[in-house]
């Protein structure tokens, strides 16, 4: 549950409008911070999981912090190529 928060900024107070607070998930799996930490790092290193995983995190999310680069050598966003109708 840490992890798919983390990857989607919902601990983001300022820029996300479905924003909870850590300690809301501590409280909600009954643990402590340092063992949730912990064992959500674990996971990410386990699973190989980045900030912008795909099926992780929100499409809009993943598409801003994924590049690509283009057959020319341009590199360049997955939104800014959806947006310029690249892909």
């Amino acid at each position: 549950m840490l992890v798919i928060a983390r990857l989607n900024f919902l601990f983001d107070k300022k820029n996300n409008k479905n924003y909870i607070s850590m300690d809301s998930v501590y409280e909600y799996l009954g643990t402590k911070r340092g063992t949730v930490a912990m064992r959500a790092a674990e996971i990410e290193t386990v699973c190989k999981i980045s900030i912008s995983h795909e099926g992780l995190c929100s499409q809009n999310i993943s598409d801003e912090l994924t590049f690509i680069q283009l057959p020319n050598g341009m590199v360049l966003t997955k939104a800014m190529a959806k947006k310029a109708d690249i892909i």
